[in-house]
């Protein structure tokens, strides 16, 4: 008896002890950000009194904060590789940059919209001053968010023993109309600085076509073709979360009474894409996911954070008055971002707008929860710059004609693609990929302005092409892409005359293609193809095809897309342009820019 009664003693102890630990260890990961969120307010002072980023945004940053990894290839390239990417922590690699020589001086950190680059950029720098002295880097912090970056970047007076760390290229208004030009202007004034890093979104980086590509890097030359240099950036790519990271933000987030609401959100994110799960949004599962709603997408998250916090909002017993004035804001803030600098208003301009809107602006809530934050010198913004984004996509769809043909940024296109994809069954933002080199605006078309009868059945690609009589080669392509000819060779001048020849002497021509590794040979009405150690391939068509093909002259529009675009873009740009919904077409002057059409509500 005394033998069982001492092991239902040890028994009992082992119990109490392992729910002793399991309460500290919870509670030390609610103190531990507290008590780092306390120990670091000195630490950003000067960040906060110089408008680089506000106290609120800081402690957002630091609070739950989990260290990112970084890979070599881009994210979208994942699913594409055989082989499993290999994955490093971010903050380690830094570290390695910034503490030996090195053979490029300037890193390049990209990551989607609301993957952390900004909670990075601050994390690193509080890890940084609590590092030994003789490890410590002396790290200069801007963001160009802030209108008075460059002077910032000038004004710093030990630059040759310093560490400049600019954070969100992405953000910066005098990027906007020319990003080499605004890179290139960055490079020239850190120069006297001893490395330099930036973070920027991905594919906002400018890609220089004329400069040679080495794996792992970008290259931006001088803009002057009499010079021959150019600035190199070692680049990485921020990891998506995987599920391991998202459970362990989970572990530290919710309580032991949340387990209803923490196995909705673990159901939600195993059943989409991973690395569409921010920072930005794990911070507000909780709220998401705490009654039972019907959440389906990224943009159904927003929706929903953007209820919640009208919900709390208490001075403001007018719920749809806030919202409007929410998304009013959105597209005041982005629109005039050029003309301010930055992404923020003052607070005696915006109760000017709000007279203006005939809104009578009542006090918000300024703590961590809120959409809307006021720093301490006054400017207004949105605690996160998605929220903007996406409040911008929802007037635009909505029908403000004031957010037609403005220039979106990638996370803006991901809201606009998601919120069309309702209507669609193909997964638009895979087809999307493509485009994200290139800059992308969006216009709402009633049926009346279509110039077309009937209902939002329509084809609204037919619709636009009726209507714009500079758009009539598209409906030669729709046409063409399927011609065997043109598929195999994409645009070929050289094979279009043979063509010609071909046609009009009735006679078998042999042509070289060097670059395709090909013999052709065109006969009236076959071409085959002689490969080296391949079977001979015939490609047969008609006279129709010839003529579809001949009439099509060297400086046709069609050419510059097919370059810009490539075969396997045009293939994709005409499968998208099918959809009875929205339709995407050129600008036909630069073929850089490309505007998305869509029925407007």
């Amino acid at each position: 008896m005394e033998m069982v009664s001492l092991f239902f003693k040890i028994f009992f102890a082992c119990i109490c002890l392992t729910f002793l630990w399991f309460c500290l260890k919870k509670s030390m990961l609610f103190v531990r950000p507290i008590l780092s969120s306390i120990q670091s307010s000195k630490i950003f002072t000067d960040l906060i009194k110089n408008d680089i980023y506000d106290k609120l945004t800081i402690n957002r940053s630091i609070k739950f904060y989990i260290p990112p990894k970084c890979q070599g290839n881009h994210p979208f390239e994942e699913k594409q590789r055989k082989q499993p990417v290999k994955k490093t922590d971010l903050t380690k690699s830094l570290d390695t940059f910034l503490g030996y020589n090195q053979t490029c001086r300037n890193l390049l950190i990209l990551g989607a919209s609301g993957m952390g680059k900004t909670s990075f950029a601050l994390n690193y720098f509080l890890h940084n001053m609590r590092r030994l002295k003789k490890n410590r880097h002396k790290i200069v912090l801007v963001s160009l968010g802030t209108n008075n970056a460059d002077n910032l970047i000038l004004s710093h007076s030990d630059k040759k023993s310093s560490v400049l760390f600019i954070d969100g290229l992405d953000e910066d208004t005098k990027a906007l109309e020319n990003r080499a030009q605004r890179i290139r202007q960055l490079i020239e004034i850190s120069q006297k600085y001893k490395r330099l890093v930036i973070t920027s979104n991905l594919n906002f980086f400018p890609k220089d076509k004329n400069m040679p590509r080495k794996k792992g890097y970008e290259r931006i030359g001088s803009g002057n073709i009499k010079k021959n240099s150019y600035s190199e950036f070692k680049t990485v790519y921020l990891s998506p979360f995987n599920f391991s990271d998202i459970k362990k933000y989970m572990q530290a987030h919710f309580s032991i009474w949340d387990i209803g609401t923490k196995k909705r959100s673990l159901s939600f994110i195993k059943e989409d894409a991973i690395f569409r799960m921010n920072p930005f949004l794990l911070s507000h599962l909780k709220e998401i996911f705490r009654d039972k709603t019907a959440i389906q997408s990224m943009n159904d998250m927003y929706k929903k954070i953007i209820e919640n916090w009208i919900s709390r909002e208490h001075n403001w017993e007018d719920k749809p008055l806030l919202n409007l004035f929410v998304h009013r804001l959105a597209v005041e803030l982005y629109l005039r971002r050029e003309d301010r600098g930055m992404e923020s208003i003052t607070q005696k301009d915006l109760i000017k707008k709000a007279e203006d809107w005939r809104i009578t602006l009542l006090p918000l809530a300024n703590n961590e929860k809120s959409l809307i934050c006021q720093s301490q010198s006054g400017l207004v913004n949105f605690s996160h710059r998605s929220v903007m984004e996406y409040l911008f996509i929802e007037r635009l769809m909505a029908g403000d004609k004031s957010c037609y043909q403005k220039l979106l940024t990638q996370q803006m296109a991901a809201f606009l693609l998601k919120a069309l994809e309702n209507k669609n069954p193909q997964n638009l933002i895979k087809e999307f990929d493509w485009l994200s080199q290139f800059e992308l605006k969006a216009h709402g078309l009633t049926i009346k302005q279509s110039n077309d009868s009937g209902n939002n059945q329509k084809d609204l690609f037919s619709a636009i092409l009726r209507k714009n009589p500079q758009f009539k080669f598209l409906g030669r392509l729709r046409a063409l892409i399927l011609n065997p000819i043109f598929f195999e060779f994409g645009w070929d001048p050289k094979l279009n005359r043979n063509l010609r020849s071909t046609v009009h002497q009735r006679k078998t021509t042999l042509m070289k293609v060097p670059e395709k590794e090909l013999s052709v040979i065109i006969n009236p009405n076959k071409i085959e193809l002689i490969k080296k150690d391949k079977e001979r391939k015939k490609i047969l068509f008609n006279e129709k095809d010839f003529r579809g093909y001949n009439n099509l002259s060297n400086n046709f529009p069609m050419t510059n897309l097919t370059k810009a675009m490539g075969l396997k873009g045009l293939i994709l740009f005409n499968n998208i342009n099918q959809s009875k919904n929205f339709c995407v077409l050129p600008d036909l002057k630069t073929f850089k820019r490309f505007t998305l059409y869509f029925w407007s509500k």
